[in-house]
């Protein structure tokens, strides 16, 4: 946590001025077919049950995500993935910077398996199309092991389009993202500390009142002989960071 960008965040956070006005809640449940974290599965390309809760006062955010969780693109033994996350956004040029840090943690874990994040995000609008790029860093840590005991780190950076379709409840989306260090932020099963890794998502979504109906085409360019040293196949040979097809229903309110 000795990086410049951890004191640039809390300089940040302190300096965001708090709002008299009350604070906007957003509470969502979803369903998916498949739970991929940077195009990894982490419930074994098997469904997964979602929930978050996220609050905005100002220029000020923190919310509570939590999953289902099954196979090895989880910690070892985890049930579930309870994930913290707080951060500052900040007007920059015509789009918006946000600056926040994500604790991940993995209830029923066998080892330490707690993973500190920051992350930098600058977001913009231009009529119906939504931009976004950012960058995420998990320092090396415990929550990072290898099976060889090494601590290992993740950098992480991405960029994403939505377009809304007008006069339509229909939006597409799209993301690319690359990894170097650990892929999903997987450890404990992984044999080898530094993978280069693509990751890339394509979706679209029909919303109707609070509910939300989605698929996407997800996955990785991970071969299987580096999925496995990674940890990422199954005892039946699944490729868990292979392309797959993911359906979602959420409800939010």
């Amino acid at each position: 946590m000795s990086p410049p960008f951890v004191p640039l965040f809390v300089i940040a956070l302190l300096l965001s001025p708090v709002p008299a006005a009350a604070a906007d809640f957003y509470v969502e449940g979803r369903l998916v077919s498949d739970y991929r974290f940077r195009g990894v599965s982490r419930s074994n390309v098997r469904p997964a049950a979602q929930a978050s809760l996220n609050v905005e006062e100002g220029r000020i955010y923190a919310g509570v995500f939590a999953s289902s969780l099954a196979g090895n693109g989880r910690p070892p033994g985890a049930d579930a993935e309870i994930t913290l996350s707080a951060g500052t956004s900040q007007p920059l040029g015509l789009g918006t910077l946000d600056l926040g840090v994500s604790l991940y943690t993995f209830p029923g874990s066998q080892n330490a398996s707690a993973i500190f994040e920051t992350e930098a995000r600058l977001r913009g609008t231009i009529g119906p199309l939504h931009l976004t790029a950012g960058a995420a860093w998990a320092p090396s840590q415990a929550g990072l092991r290898l099976r060889s005991g090494q601590n290992a780190s993740s950098l992480h950076g991405w960029g994403a389009a939505r377009v809304d379709v007008l006069g339509t409840p229909l939006s597409v989306n799209a993301r690319l993202g690359h990894t170097r260090g650990a892929p999903g932020l997987v450890g404990g099963r992984a044999l080898i500390a530094t993978a280069r890794v693509w990751d890339w998502r394509l979706g679209a979504d029909f919303a109707a009142g609070p509910f939300t109906l989605g698929a996407a085409v997800t996955g990785t360019d991970l071969g299987r002989a580096q999925a496995e040293a990674l940890g990422l196949t199954t005892p039946g040979g699944r490729h868990l960071s292979g392309t797959g097809l993911i359906v979602s229903l959420s409800a939010g309110f």
